[in-house]
């Protein structure tokens, strides 16, 4: 029905809009009609369609995280509307000075040193490491999967004293430690990369020192020792591994659960790993177990026992006892157990149970010690 111009509008607010859409010609209201019209035949009646057009309760409404807030009045942590995902990237920031503070002096920065801090968030760590890398003379290299941090992180570093590369660490690492001949490592990592990180540091040889925020539960188990068959103790498993291949783990000191923001389940714990002299055999099983992780044990064996019957030693007989060395070779193969073999060769040694493990070690261990007497 065609309404009057003449006719005296409603003083309601109803009454106004719809003066206001009858003067407008009001095209789009139509249009609206005619969507809400198709929506409504997607629900079985009126009601249900009511419904879903209700508004959402404020007490069901999700909000987000509070901002992290700073620790204390040292600005170790900078007031930022940037909220840490402890969800997808299990951030976790070490907010406590006496924390960072035994961290970097723990690292044990010289000038020869090219330092490369993981991780880094807000920069809580990096104000200190800068510096006394600034100190010393020693440079600084930073990786932050985390853009959001981008600004806070350039602001620490006005004068470009520190090299930084947005991505992730686990990709990154090989590259960057190549190319900046990287010696130490300083970082806060997540808990849940630190065995991926790990193969990184084996792998790439410039790294002679580590030190790490870690789980105390990672932690012990880079302490442990494979001979030992206490069931209460953390078990030696891969991350011991490769945590003892080419270092020595020193345990520094526990960090509470309340020196992080946000506040992990469990506390963590301060761990260096330094360089060890000379090559082992718990080195060459990393190296195995990080370059064909789908050998098998009898392979392995077969293999870190032939290095000293290699085809160029056998191909040297002839200068040589050729029955002598024959008699070593015999004797090497016999030093094998058929037990061990029989139940564990098949087993490709990245899915060795820790208790596998433990006893493929302990086997290597009495070999090599037979071999030197």
């Amino acid at each position: 029905m065609k309404k009057n111009p003449d006719d005296t509008p409603d003083d309601t607010p109803e009454g106004l809009m719809e003066e206001i859409k009858h003067l407008r010609g009001d095209r789009t209201f139509g249009k609206k009609l005619q969507d809400r019209s198709r929506r409504r035949k997607r629900f079985d009646n009126k009601k249900e369609f009511d419904r879903s057009r209700k508004k959402i309760p404020e007490s069901q409404v999700s909000h987000p995280p509070d901002p992290v807030e700073p620790s204390d009045e040292n600005g170790y942590t900078e007031k930022t509307e940037l909220q840490t995902n402890k969800d997808e990237l299990d951030q976790h920031l070490l907010i406590d000075p006496a924390a960072i503070t035994s961290l970097v002096d723990a690292a044990r920065i010289s000038s020869r040193d090219n330092i490369l801090e993981i991780g880094p968030g807000s920069g809580n760590i990096t104000k200190e490491l800068l510096d006394v890398c600034r100190k010393v003379r020693a440079s600084l290299i930073t990786i932050e999967i985390d853009t959001r941090f981008k600004a806070l992180l350039e602001e620490i570093d006005r004068t470009g004293d520190i090299t930084m590369y947005w991505g992730d660490a686990i990709e990154l690492l090989p590259m960057v430690a190549r190319k900046h001949k990287i010696t130490k490592i300083v970082a806060n990592i997540p808990f849940s990369i630190l065995e991926p990180l790990l193969v990184g540091i084996h792998i790439n040889r410039s790294i002679r020192s580590v030190a790490l925020v870690v789980g105390k539960r990672y932690a012990d188990r880079a302490t442990a020792d494979f001979k030992d068959e206490d069931t209460d103790s953390e078990p030696f498993s891969v991350t011991s591994l490769l945590s003892q291949a080419r270092f020595k783990p020193n345990f520094i000191g526990d960090v509470p659960a309340e020196s992080f923001n946000p506040r992990p389940r469990t506390g963590g714990a301060i761990l260096t790993l330094e360089e060890k002299t000379g090559r082992d055999y718990l080195t060459a099983l990393a190296d195995w177990v990080v370059k064909k992780p789908n050998m098998t044990v009898r392979n392995l064996l077969r293999n870190m026992f032939a290095d000293k019957y290699s085809n160029k030693t056998l191909r040297s007989l002839r200068y040589r006892d050729s029955q002598t060395a024959l008699d070593e070779i015999d004797a090497a193969r016999e030093e094998r157990p058929s037990a061990l073999e029989n139940e564990l060769g098949k087993i490709q040694i990245s899915k060795l149970s820790n208790d596998q493990l433990r006893r493929l070690l302990n086997f290597i261990d009495l070999t090599m010690k037979k071999r030197k007497k």
